[in-house]
């Protein structure tokens, strides 16, 4: 976890020490130096989600995230069985390498809150 050292500001990786001295609680960061939690401002950890899947395009040009691989249908879109969750809109220029011609790309597409 990420947190602000107090007496410097600056941002450090810590972890929880699991064998904690005198059983004060204590965090170590990656050069072995130890803290205690009044030396930390631990920082909030950011929210994100990670989505799995395959993106085809469209013969219109509009390119979409399925669960499944999708197989192409009436000759110009792609879809899935039913079941399945349908495809997800994505802006129209990701991922331009996709086309029609293509085959569906397998992906992997993180999603991180944004502070305000």
């Amino acid at each position: 976890m990420k947190a602000r050292r107090l007496k410097d500001n600056e941002i450090v990786d810590v972890i929880r020490y699991e064998k904690p001295i005198n059983r004060d609680e204590v965090y170590v960061d990656g050069k072995l130096r130890l803290y205690l939690p009044s030396d930390l401002d631990f920082l909030p950890e950011k929210e994100t989600a990670v989505l799995e899947g395959w993106v085809a395009r469209d013969e219109d040009g509009l390119i979409s995230l399925f669960d499944t691989e999708p197989e192409r249908i009436a000759d110009c879109v792609w879809a899935v069985y039913p079941g399945h969750t349908l495809g997800i809109r994505l802006p129209d220029d990701s991922f331009p390498s996709v086309t029609w011609l293509t085959e569906p790309k397998k992906v992997r597409i993180t999603l991180e809150a944004i502070e305000e």
